[in-house]
Parts: C-alpha cells; structure tokens; sequence
C-alpha cells in the first residue's frame, strides 16, 4: 500500500500478464516497478518496496517461464518488458 494512493490489488488467478517497467526518476523516487494486470485491474508497485523479497518465490510458483531477464538487466531510462503472458505461457 501507497500512502498517497489508493489501495490496487489483484488475485494471483487473475493476473493475465507482469510487465516491469523502469522509469527515469531514480534515486530520488521509485524507477523500477512491477505491473499485474488483469482482465478488471491491476495492481503496480516499485521493486524497492517493503517485502519485494517474498515475491520472487511466488514469481516462481505461479507463473511459468517468467522472464527474469529484463529485471536482471535493470535500465534507468522509460522501457516497458512483458515478462510474463497468461497465453504465452500456457499455450
């Protein structure tokens, strides 16, 4: 949760597709996010929040052939990755 934001939330069975995003407003703010979305909504948060470990376990649990790569490479510059596509991955 953002203090300054209203709450965003998805259940993991909904997520249709994870895109990380990098930004180029770093370090003063957040630069880098992950982006949930679904069919009705989403939810996005910066790779720097509070518990961010916990979600590489789940990353791996629930959505096969996850795209690391582009997290690993990183950018301080606007790029959007698809990391992960519901059709994608199950065929």
């Amino acid at each position: 949760e953002h203090p300054k934001r209203k709450r965003e939330s998805i259940r993991w069975q909904d997520v249709d597709r994870i895109w990380y995003v990098t930004t180029s407003t770093g370090p003063w703010l957040p630069d880098e996010w992950l982006f949930f979305i679904g069919e009705s909504g989403g939810c996005s948060f910066p790779t720097e929040a509070i518990g961010i470990d916990g979600i590489w376990d789940e990353l791996k649990q629930r959505f096969a052939g996850f795209d690391y790569g582009p997290i690993i490479k990183g950018g301080t510059s606007f790029a959007k990755h698809l990391c992960w596509e519901r059709h994608a991955a199950t065929g």
